[in-house]
């Protein structure tokens, strides 16, 4: 949340969550962000809170408030 808006890479996930060396780092996190979709959207295959930036990553967009 801290870093709302800006992309992450996969290997840049990986490193600040699993502290270790992204071998492997794409399908690893894209399997993880699946996983997190399915728990925090209400419609995973069209998400609203985390998205894949084609070609470069990740980001996590803040939600919309609604009635302030």
């Amino acid at each position: 949340m801290r870093h709302a808006g800006e992309v992450f890479p996969p290997k840049e996930l990986y490193r600040r969550v699993w502290n270790g060396e992204p071998y492997g780092a794409e399908n690893t996190v894209s399997v993880h962000i699946r996983h997190l979709r399915e728990k925090l959207e209400i419609n995973p295959a069209e998400p609203r809170f985390i998205k894949a930036v084609w070609g470069r990553g990740y980001k996590f967009e803040k939600p919309e408030r609604s009635g302030t």
